[in-house]
């Protein structure tokens, strides 16, 4: 007979924040300062056709909006630029008292990304256009390379000695171009699997420097191997969250004290967040328990933030978002098709977007002064993470916590196609990022470059924590579990 034991939210709450009081949130390096006049950029990279809306911020009174090249860039007295053709030009705005504020434009031609490539028969390319939106696909001579009509995804059919020419016609009413060559292969395919076996294949495919298959979205995991060591939570728990799954379910022990303590060990590895690669976007809200003659289902219950929904949509099919969720993913992937332009190196579009969030964010002190009292809401019958600790925070509403700005760069990177994960440390004080570049694995707090001129860019352990100090803080802010680090 089958006997059911619940265990109320309030405890998974308490649990929770007993162990790890959740993100305190940490001041970045330097002192907080006083709101200045200043431009909400000053150097943007359009694209012919794209508008910008410039503001001086803190300035209330009537601003003179000029450009040095009108042929290039306009300007509306509104703030309001428009790219007419490639080149540069400045916009200033000048204030009553004859200040000026400049932002340096650089206007670009779209083009397909990438330009010209080489794959052997079998492989596939997952084309894109930077500045502006593809309409419809069509190839040269679709034997040889085919390509998806709507998606842009390219497959290599056959090799031949010519190059194969994809088109796409764009909604600025241009069609763009990119070269293929194909050579002989294996014809190996590239299909992709989840590790649990009933995900099902999809055209689509996310990731700009390294292309991966769409698997569809599933709310619940469930891992039927009973629960024997914290590695093997870790790596359950692990597999679940990245999916963005609300609910996972594993097997343990059957008796009070069995459920007690694997409920124990999850919120002991959730404190410790390297655990879990997806951790810092998502939050425990409670669990339940239900016995049989051997084995408990002991399932947990998630909330996650915007930002890691965001990352859900483009990774999966069949995933339903809202609004917010869904233009939180547009400005993110507009950030780094400007990174992608910019440059091709990653390290140079890394950057980039680090550079990015800091130019379009600020610090929220108040948040941070509040720390994690309140940090989920319910809204229309839905918890919600709020926007301080959530990547909408610095993307949507110019700014957030250290939560905030990770989490958005994670979900720039995620776009982008690179390895990565949110870091916290080991006193649950501050957050940052974990990227993958060139086999290595580097940190990167773009919280604390907003304040210090980037001196946390790309930087490995030993450099990290000897910058650190150098800058004069705590050792405590950069250090971290190691334990069960998905690495």
């Amino acid at each position: 007979m089958t006997t059911k034991k619940f265990y109320p939210v309030l405890k998974a709450f308490t649990a929770l924040f007993l162990a790890l009081a959740m993100i305190i949130t940490l001041l970045p390096a330097g002192e907080v300062q006083a709101a200045t006049v200043k431009l909400n950029k000053t150097k943007k990279t359009l694209y012919v056709g794209q508008t910008f809306q410039l503001t001086l911020k803190n300035y209330k009174k009537t601003v003179l909006w000029t450009s040095s090249d009108k042929t290039v860039a306009s300007v509306d007295a509104d703030g309001a630029v428009k790219a007419l053709k490639k080149g540069k030009a400045t916009i200033t705005a000048t204030t009553a008292k004859g200040s000026t504020f400049t932002c340096k434009i650089t206007v670009k031609n779209p083009y397909v990304s990438p330009k010209k490539a080489t794959l052997k028969e079998g492989e596939t390319l997952q084309l894109s256009v930077v500045g502006a939106n593809p309409v419809s696909w069509s190839s040269s001579d679709k034997s040889y390379a085919k390509v998806g009509k709507t998606t842009g995804l390219v497959t290599a059919v056959k090799a031949r000695d010519t190059v194969v020419t994809i088109k796409v016609k764009c909604d600025n009413g241009k069609t763009y171009k990119c070269k293929i060559t194909v050579v002989p292969g294996d014809n190996a395919g590239t299909g992709d699997s989840s590790g649990t076996g009933d995900t099902t294949a999809s055209d689509e495919y996310y990731g700009i420097r390294n292309p991966k298959k769409k698997t569809a979205y599933k709310a619940e995991y469930a891992f039927d191997t009973p629960l024997t060591s914290n590695e093997q939570l870790a790596g359950y728990a692990r597999e679940a969250l990245r999916a963005g799954a609300t609910r996972f379910t594993v097997k343990v022990g059957n008796t009070e004290e069995a459920i007690e303590s694997w409920c124990d060990n999850f919120f002991k590895l959730f404190s410790q967040y390297c655990a879990f690669s997806g951790y810092g976007n998502q939050y425990a809200y409670g669990y339940s328990a239900y016995a049989t003659d051997k084995y408990a289902d002991l399932a947990f219950e998630m909330i996650y933030k915007d930002g890691w929904k965001a990352a859900v949509l483009l990774q999966h099919t069949g995933y339903e978002a809202d609004a917010t969720v869904k233009k939180l993913l547009k400005v993110a992937q507009g950030i780094v098709d400007d990174a992608v332009a910019d440059s091709s190196d990653l390290k140079q579009q890394l950057l980039y977007i680090n550079n990015r969030i800091c130019a379009m964010a600020e610090y929220d002190s108040i948040a941070a002064l509040k720390g994690t009292s309140n940090v989920i809401e319910k809204i229309d019958g839905v918890y919600k993470v709020t926007p301080a600790h959530d990547a909408t925070g610095v993307l949507l509403n110019g700014k957030g916590v250290c939560e905030s700005y990770a989490s958005a760069y994670q979900l720039c990177l995620e776009i982008l196609g690179v390895e990565n994960y949110i870091m916290t440390s080991s006193d649950g004080a501050h957050v940052w990022n974990r990227v993958k570049v060139d086999g290595k694995w580097y940190h990167v707090d773009v919280t604390w470059n907003d304040t210090t001129d980037n001196t946390f860019f790309l930087l490995d352990d030993d450099k990290f924590l000897s910058e650190t100090k150098r800058t004069g803080n705590p050792v405590s802010n950069h250090t971290w579990y190691t334990s069960y680090m998905p690495e």
